[in-house]
């Protein structure tokens, strides 16, 4: 899962403080244009490919057996 940082430099979702009223300006906002929630849904799905378990985890075990 992506940081609130990622996900925000990437475009791949709305960060929101813990507030219905930012939530529901958040669902609003993303069900209200086709065009905005197409870009978040493809940003969030290069997000999680860049975040696969497998490539976190080949990471930590190449940064290990230097």
């Amino acid at each position: 899962i992506g940081t609130a940082y990622e996900i925000n430099d990437g475009n791949a979702g709305i960060i929101i403080k813990r507030d219905k009223e930012e939530f529901v300006n958040a669902v609003r906002k993303i069900v209200s244009s086709k065009v905005f929630y197409k870009k978040l849904r493809e940003n969030a799905i290069l997000l999680a490919k860049k975040n696969d378990l497998e490539k976190i985890l080949d990471k930590i075990f190449k940064k290990a057996s230097l």
